[in-house]
């Protein structure tokens, strides 16, 4: 059996938090046991708030690209997406997709793909800005950012409000070049 609340519990200790390595591994796990539905169901609020606060102060930028990870997996659930943008996490993931690291871009972006899947996200990342920092990211050199940019622009465009930001971006351009390459 999973115990996801055992490796939150540790990610809240200040001691953990400071040993990189030891979080970065706790990160991995509940990356990886967050794939689980059960899992995923089982977070709650303050177990989402230990997660955005390694995405607000991360100390590596593993811990960074992990931590997007997690919050791509559990942001399956409707739930979670909910208490993710009531624990502030939006923000400094859209603030990760401004690395120069091209995995964080990635995790990011996937994590933002997710979160923009439900309608309350979609209506936070539109007022949060995050269409002008995801969309010059759909000519990024890596398809991997490409592909998670292209994903966060498919689930805004259902969202009415956010069409003319897409349009006012040009996304169309690189999305239509994206279509005609071989």
């Amino acid at each position: 059996e999973d115990n996801c609340e055992y490796i939150i519990e540790l990610l809240s200790d200040r001691r953990v938090e400071a040993n990189t390595g030891l979080s970065l591994g706790l990160i991995r796990m509940l990356k990886v046991i967050s794939r689980k539905e059960v899992n995923r169901l089982a977070l709650d609020y303050d177990g989402v708030t230990i997660i955005v606060s390694y995405l607000k102060t991360p100390r590596t930028k593993l811990i960074a690209s992990e931590a997007s990870n997690v919050v791509l997996n559990m942001c399956y659930e409707k739930e979670n997406v909910n208490m993710f943008i009531d624990a502030e996490g939006a923000l400094p993931l859209t603030e990760l997709l401004k690395s120069e690291d091209e995995d964080i871009q990635c995790n990011s972006a996937g994590a933002l793909q997710s979160l923009s899947y439900q309608e309350k996200g979609r209506i936070h990342l539109r007022e949060i800005g995050v269409l002008p920092l995801v969309i010059p990211l759909l000519t990024h050199h890596s398809v991997k950012v490409r592909t998670r940019c292209v994903g966060v622009v498919h689930n805004m465009s259902s969202d009415i409000p956010s069409i003319p930001i897409l349009r006012g971006g040009k996304a169309s351009e690189p999305l239509v070049q994206m279509l005609s390459a071989p």
